[in-house]
């Protein structure tokens, strides 16, 4: 009886290890990892963090509505940093961070205001390695972005400027509040 009941153990004990899943455990490559974490370089209006806040003009729904991707309300604004390490050369970039205020379909802000169909799309401003009035990617890496760079002067400031607009996202803006907010970090380069 022992027997039996050994050969049976014996035997579906085999049967489960041939149709159980096998797992391979092989090593096919590394990732390897690196970063520099640095002292604050640049503050933004004298502090870090910063808050800027941008007001865009008030305008009709008949300004934007008839066609996605219409814009109105190009509102310039710029953050301007200082205490900057000065050395020759260097540059300061606004890398704006993702999140869920962002469409990656089109790279732009969304309101949680009572409005519909609108967003608030961020363009380059003058001065900065970008062409003026180009939109900036949101939602990108920061290598992909779009984002200029500002030079450095040798008083360790830099002015970085940019616009704000409304952006249709849909073929019809319904009329009422937009509101939204955009993160970034300075890379100093």
């Amino acid at each position: 009886m022992k027997k039996n009941l050994l050969a049976a153990l014996l035997v579906s004990g085999l049967s489960v290890a041939a149709i159980a899943p096998q797992t391979a455990h092989a090593v096919d490559g590394t990732i390897n990892i690196t970063g520099t974490i640095t002292a604050n370089t640049c503050a933004i209006g004298g502090a870090s963090p910063s808050s800027t806040t941008v007001v865009l003009p008030t305008v009709q729904t008949s300004a934007l509505t008839g066609g996605a991707a219409k814009v109105a309300g190009s509102t310039p604004f710029s953050l301007a940093a200082t205490g900057c390490p000065v050395a020759t050369g260097h540059t300061l970039t606004a890398y704006f961070e993702p999140g869920v205020n962002i469409d990656t379909a089109t790279h732009n802000l969304v309101s949680t205001g009572t409005a519909s169909g609108v967003q608030v799309q961020l363009l380059n401003g003058s001065g900065s390695t970008a062409t003026a009035f180009s939109p900036i990617l949101l939602g990108n890496a920061s290598s992909a972005q779009n984002s200029g760079a500002f030079t450095v002067s040798s008083t360790g400031t830099a002015t970085m400027s940019y616009y704000a607009q409304y952006y249709a996202s849909l073929a019809t803006v319904s009329a009422g509040t937009v509101i939204s907010a955009a993160t970034f970090t300075l890379i100093y380069n």
